[in-house]
């Protein structure tokens, strides 16, 4: 198993269940949980919590004892750098304007030439 490099983007996205629930890991990381105890704190189902878990181990992004799941101390550091670049993202593309003209395509060929 490959843990996750910098040189790509982040695997997960916001508003998903592998987001909320490293989210979870990360802001509770002297701890280790089981899917179920995982799955009742965010008010999910155990199988979709177990289909996360098992998409952020897979990325490396959490780690698993036996049957219970953890984000080391070093690891949430990084982690939690990377969720609070990945909600500062978020929250620029949720408050740009539809009509802001960036947001077009082809905007560049309104650019003055030199």
């Amino acid at each position: 198993m490959e843990e996750h490099r910098n040189d790509g983007p982040f695997p997960v996205k916001p508003e998903t269940d592998e987001y909320e629930t490293i989210s979870f890991l990360v802001r509770n990381r002297k701890s280790s949980f089981n899917p179920s105890e995982i799955a009742s704190t965010l008010n999910v189902t155990e199988q979709e919590t177990s289909r996360a878990l098992s998409h952020l181990f897979d990325q490396g992004l959490v780690d698993r004892s036996q049957e219970s799941y953890y984000v080391g101390s070093e690891k949430a550091k990084h982690l939690q750098r990377q969720l609070k670049s990945v909600d500062s993202a978020e929250r620029l593309h949720n408050t740009t304007p539809d009509d802001d003209a960036y947001a077009e395509g082809e905007w560049e060929d309104d650019l003055a030439s030199r």
